[in-house]
């Protein structure tokens, strides 16, 4: 039962390591979406959903970076800045 948890625990943070990553690739794709269809027409309305969802992503971002989502670094005292956001 406890090697089960460890198991799941590692795992939890090697897919951690990697969402940000992830992310961050997803809202460099969003905002390249946003610009090509400004630049068509700067009134379409899908132009507010792609900012909702880039701010959602930023908002995953700060969580994956904030000492409350790791584990680890609460463990290892390490503080993680929720700095470095992107808009």
């Amino acid at each position: 039962m406890i090697m089960l948890h460890i198991l799941t625990f590692e795992q939890q943070a090697e897919v951690r390591e990697h969402v940000p990553k992830i992310v961050a690739h997803y809202i460099t794709r969003l905002e390249h979406l946003f610009m090509v269809i400004s630049n068509g027409n700067a009134q379409d309305p899908v132009l507010k959903r792609i900012s909702q969802l880039v701010n959602a992503c930023n908002r995953i971002l700060d969580a994956t970076r904030s000492p409350v989502a790791s584990p680890a670094a609460r463990m290892s005292g390490s503080m993680i800045g929720s700095g470095g956001r992107r808009h």
